[in-house]
C-alpha cells in the first residue's frame, strides 16, 4: 500500500484509498472511517511470537541453503585442488 494512494480528510474523519488498477474487484477508490481503516491495517500485524512464512520456492531459506552447500562444496574442492597443485610441484 503506497502512501501516495491514501488521502485522509480530517473534517469527515475518513480515509480514501485509490487503487492503481483500472479494472477488477480492487479497482477504483474506497472510503472508510479512520478507525475502520486502522482496524483493517492492524489485522495484518502478527501476534507476538507468531511465525510467518515470508519466502517460498527459490527464495526460501531451505532451498537457498541447499544451493549454497552445493555451490560451496564445488568451490571448496576447486580451490583446494588448485592451491595445492602449485605447492606440490615446488
Amino acid at each position: 500500500m503506497a502512501l501516495g494512494r491514501l488521502a485522509y480528510r480530517p473534517n469527515t474523519g475518513t480515509v480514501t484509498y485509490q487503487s492503481d488498477k483500472a479494472s477488477g474487484p480492487t479497482a477504483g477508490a474506497e472510503t472508510l472511517e479512520a478507525l475502520e481503516f486502522l482496524a483493517r491495517v492492524v489485522s495484518h500485524i502478527p501476534d507476538k511470537g507468531q511465525v510467518l512464512q515470508r519466502y517460498y520456492g527459490w527464495y526460501a531459506n531451505r532451498t537457498r541453503g541447499i544451493r549454497r552447500r552445493a555451490g560451496g562444496a564445488a568451490q571448496a574442492a576447486g580451490a583446494a585442488g588448485g592451491g595445492r597443485g602449485g605447492l606440490a610441484g615446488a
